[in-house]
C-alpha cells in the first residue's frame, strides 16, 4: 500500500471511530495541541499521522493504536 493510500485509510478509520463515539473534532485537535482546521486535514488524509499522534488519538477514543492498526488490515 502506498503512503497516501495508507494515510487516507488510517484517517478514515479514525474518523469512523470518532463519529461512532459522537466526539467532535475539536476534542482530538485539543489533545493533539492543534487547531480544529488542522485536525480536519488529518482526517482527510492530507496530513500524515505520526505514531505519537496515533497513540494520543487512540487514548482519547478509548482504544489502542494496535486496535486501530488492526482495522487497517481488514
Amino acid at each position: 500500500m502506498r503512503h497516501l493510500e495508507y494515510d487516507l485509510k488510517l484517517a478514515l478509520i479514525i474518523k469512523s471511530i470518532r463519529k461512532q463515539k459522537l466526539m467532535k473534532q475539536y476534542i482530538l485537535a485539543k489533545a493533539l495541541n492543534m487547531q480544529q482546521a488542522t485536525y480536519s486535514r488529518v482526517e482527510k488524509g492530507t496530513i500524515a499521522i505520526t505514531p505519537g499522534q496515533l497513540h494520543i488519538i487512540a487514548h482519547e477514543l478509548g482504544t489502542t493504536s494496535s486496535r486501530i492498526l488492526l482495522q487497517m488490515e481488514q
